[in-house]
């Protein structure tokens, strides 16, 4: 009896040590993961549900608002918004490129942002520019597509002049928001949708012109020197909201 209990507790330590040698080197994995955005020094939290605006102008002017504030908090290096952020969740929307149906992704992940996104979160513009000033109501609607697309839908060629059609799939129009053309005016970095997968294919809006998309609520993110400087709660005033 006694050989037998040794024997197991040599057995069940082996097991464990076994166990947590697996988890140490998943744990280690996942810290090596590229992510396609950096991390440290962001944080993050989410707005109100955008059902409390009729129009979603009404629901930028709010986030506009907050973007302004954010940066008078000391430690805020940079302000952005996004309607879905990497890690977190998906958010899929049909999409095709305007004249080729066979370059149509019915999963396609879709984000809102503001103009300072990119350069927030760290993700690299590869190609073209990101969103600025020139991005109006009334200029040409404007969509900024990641590697994956590019590489799915432009293999070995150039991207520039090409349209995208959101809401269409296979040549036909699905009725899920205005069909205009947006034309495609940089390729953004890749970043992961959730781990261990790889990237997903992914379009851009901005913001502030994102037209009839659904907006069910926005995630802001802030970048500061020191997160817990800005993190603290502050006198940042009222945002209008």
């Amino acid at each position: 009896m006694r050989s037998f209990l040794v024997v197991s507790e040599v057995a069940l330590s082996v097991t464990l040590l076994v166990g947590a040698a697996l988890l140490a080197r998943s744990l280690y994995r996942m810290h090596q993961e590229r992510l396609g955005f950096e991390p440290r020094g962001i944080v993050t939290f989410s707005t109100p549900p955008a059902r409390r605006y009729r129009e979603g102008s009404d629901y930028w002017r709010f986030e506009s608002a907050v973007l302004a504030k954010l940066p008078l908090m000391p430690g805020v290096r940079s302000v952005a918004t996004v309607s879905t952020l990497p890690l977190t969740s998906q958010s899929n929307f049909p999409a095709q490129e305007q004249g080729h149906p066979e370059h149509s992704i019915g999963g396609m992940e879709i984000r809102i942002v503001s103009a300072a996104y990119f350069e927030t979160m760290g993700i690299p513009i590869r190609q073209g520019r990101s969103f600025g000033a020139e991005d109006t109501e009334t200029s040409p609607p404007a969509i900024l597509v990641n590697e994956t697309v590019a590489r799915r839908w432009w293999p070995g060629s150039n991207w520039a002049g090409t349209h995208v059609l959101m809401g269409w799939m296979n040549g036909r129009n699905l009725g899920l928001m205005d069909d205009r053309p947006r034309e495609v005016v940089g390729v953004a970095g890749d970043t992961k949708r959730r781990l261990p997968e790889g990237p997903a294919a992914a379009h851009h809006l901005p913001a502030g012109v994102a037209g009839s998309v659904v907006r069910r609520r926005h995630e802001l993110v802030v970048r500061g020197g020191n997160s817990a400087e800005f993190a603290e709660p502050g006198p940042v005033g009222s945002c209008g909201g």
